[in-house]
């Protein structure tokens, strides 16, 4: 989560530090078994004698987090010690996280009575405590260090950064002048506590687990249905044999947070902040959403209208009896809202896609084939891996454009390695092999470093940013 400034320090700290004694640090560790799998933004097997961290720690930097990505961090720390015998979990902080305000009382009472070597730090306080009993030569090497790293990171950019930059340079120059739509993923969701697709699944087969008292283990669950989240999702359905019972259990797996939670983290979410920025600026005439949750119309209800010339009307659509008034977010997979005011509907296992599949004028595939026809697309928060939207890309990038149009869509993506070691070459390969595959269904790649997270709505605000565009015409 290499973000800010203060978190590109610790890298430097640590490598001067471990250079001196030669031990060893390994960033982008991965850790797995049958069940899941974690990659530790900096991992040390023999420690760092000079900052007085113990051997078998594991450091992750965090410049941006959900409600629960603590707890999240806890529960990877207590995998982590129980399977792969690590013994410190050290989670910094930037110096301008309020988490005081974020994280409860009672995980913090929790973490102290049970003192099993998971620890947070704001940077500042890190630096502090493990620099106390540093010599003072040790001390100028590191700032040394850190100086040098920050200079070069101030002033040189990657080819791949530059890449990006000509490719938002392009998004935005579209943004402007034409009309667009918003795809949005899962990934939106988690920003403000509500779980990803996998996630999602594992609170459903917990919640069957407790109403059939069987004793499904999600991992293997996986494992037998060839990791399909389709056909994992088909099982779970069939164990509740109930669907007033299923939709409920889907509820609850889908809300587990408070629903004046949510509207809080949807107040201080700055990807929700960009995402309506982005509609009220006129330029955006629908958003299409894989979610189940009316968290995007909630948040763009709770815009205070009277800085805007108009208010917008909108409408959740999420069927074909639904008339579209003045701006519709469509809810291609169904709609469970926070409150009943509306019958929840959904498309979640292989049974509901196939249906997609046989339909090919189902209105939901008729709208993402309009949008992707008629607007520049941006794709926020998706992974792109849902096979009846890849269709749909395919069939749109067929009928659309010649092999030597540009592309006018454009996916965010996060950056994750799928190497063994660290292989960057590996990963690189990987990445542009996948580059060229979404080239090829129309779709150019914006990519964001792996857990990067304050990076999405950073660059959906370079896009969304009039003065970039008019400066071009100066």
């Amino acid at each position: 989560m290499y973000i800010q400034t203060s978190n590109l320090h610790v890298l430097p700290l640590l490598e001067s530090a471990i250079d001196l004694k030669n031990e060893a640090l390994i960033r982008k560790k991965r850790f797995s078994d049958e069940t899941r799998t974690f990659t530790a933004d900096i991992y040390l097997p023999y420690g760092c004698k000079i900052l007085r961290i113990e051997d078998e720690t594991i450091i992750e930097l965090v410049s941006k987090f959900r409600s629960d990505t603590f707890n999240e961090l806890y529960e990877s720390f207590l995998w982590l010690k129980l399977h792969f015998s690590i013994k410190h979990f050290i989670v910094i902080c930037n110096d301008d996280l309020n988490i005081s305000k974020r994280i409860s009382v009672n995980f913090f009472q929790t973490l102290e009575k049970k003192n099993e070597g998971f620890e947070i730090f704001m940077w500042k306080d890190f630096l502090r405590i493990t620099t106390k009993s540093t010599k003072r030569k040790t001390v100028e090497i590191v700032e040394k260090k850190v100086n040098e790293v920050e200079d070069v990171h101030n002033s040189e950019k990657t080819n791949e950064e530059k890449k990006n930059d000509s490719l938002i340079e392009k998004a935005n120059e579209l943004f402007h002048t034409g009309k667009n739509t918003l795809f949005l993923g899962a990934g939106v969701g988690c920003e403000i506590g509500l779980p990803s697709w996998d996630e999602l699944l594992k609170r459903l087969l917990k919640r069957a687990n407790q109403k059939n008292k069987s004793n499904y283990n999600y991992g293997k669950i996986k494992e037998q249905c060839n990791q399909s989240s389709l056909i994992i999702a088909r099982f779970i359905q069939e164990l509740f044999n109930d669907d007033k019972a299923f939709t409920k259990a889907f509820k609850n797996s889908l809300y587990r947070l408070p629903k004046e939670a949510i509207i809080d983290n949807i107040k201080n979410s700055d990807l929700y902040t960009k995402i309506i920025n982005m509609v009220m600026s006129g330029r955006v005439s629908s958003i299409i959403t894989f979610n189940y949750d009316d968290s995007v119309e909630r948040a763009l209800k709770m815009i205070d209208y009277m800085e805007h010339e108009k208010r917008l009307r909108i409408t959740s659509v999420f069927d074909a009896k639904h008339y579209l008034i003045d701006f519709p977010v469509y809810h291609v997979h169904g709609i469970i809202p926070i409150e009943d005011n509306i019958e929840p509907t959904f498309v979640l296992s292989e049974k509901e896609y196939h249906k997609l599949y046989k339909e090919s004028y189902d209105w939901s595939n008729a709208v993402q084939l309009q949008a992707l026809h008629d607007t520049t697309c941006f794709f926020i928060g998706l992974s792109l891996n849902d096979p009846n939207l890849r269709r749909l890309l395919e069939i749109s990038k067929t009928n659309t454009l010649n092999d030597n149009d540009e592309l006018h869509h454009f996916a965010i993506l996060e950056k994750k390695g799928v190497a063994k070691n660290n292989h960057n070459k590996t990963d690189n390969e990987y990445i542009r092999t996948q580059e060229r595959i979404f080239n090829s269904l129309g779709i150019n790649v914006i990519w964001y470093n792996e857990k990067d997270y304050s990076k999405l709505p950073e660059i959906l605000g370079r896009i969304k940013d009039m003065k970039s565009y008019m400066e071009k015409f100066s």
